[in-house]
């Protein structure tokens, strides 16, 4: 029933999503989450991304779900978006620091895919970093 309401395109299965992500994956086996992406193409892959919880190591899971469908870069960028987005405290050069630092670890992954997309990705936050560093030390108190 989830996952046919997680496909539908109204404002209930908008509201599932937004309640499901980067958590409810970790309920589910990932044989589960993978045969469900692998039948629902070319959104069940990115919708299993997104339902997953991603951090440092990566998790097995979505080492899983990168290999399965390694044709699909969205699925990469679904989780620079979930570490890139929530609540943090503190300068936003701060947050882009704790980003980097896990992003970092994911250069250390042993998929040549991961690693390469890992690389590019780090580079890009510490261009942000070093951009917003510049804005807060211009900002007046």
């Amino acid at each position: 029933m989830v996952g046919s309401a997680l496909l539908r395109t109204d404002r209930f299965s908008f509201r599932l999503h937004l309640s499901l992500e980067k958590w409810y994956g970790e309920l589910i086996p990932t044989t589960t989450l993978i045969q469900w992406a692998r039948e629902n193409q070319p959104k069940g892959p990115i919708i299993i991304a997104e339902l997953i919880a991603i951090g440092a190591p990566l998790p097995e899971r979505a080492r899983e779900l990168v290999s399965e469908f390694r044709d699909n870069d969205k699925i990469l960028s679904v989780f620079a978006g979930n570490l890139q987005t929530g609540t943090f405290v503190g300068p936003i050069s701060g947050n882009f620091e704790r980003t980097l630092a896990i992003v970092r670890k994911w250069e250390q992954e042993p998929d040549s895919r991961v690693k390469e997309w890992a690389h590019r990705f780090a580079s890009s936050i510490e261009k942000e970093i070093k951009e917003q560093k510049l804005n807060e030390e211009g900002e007046e108190i």
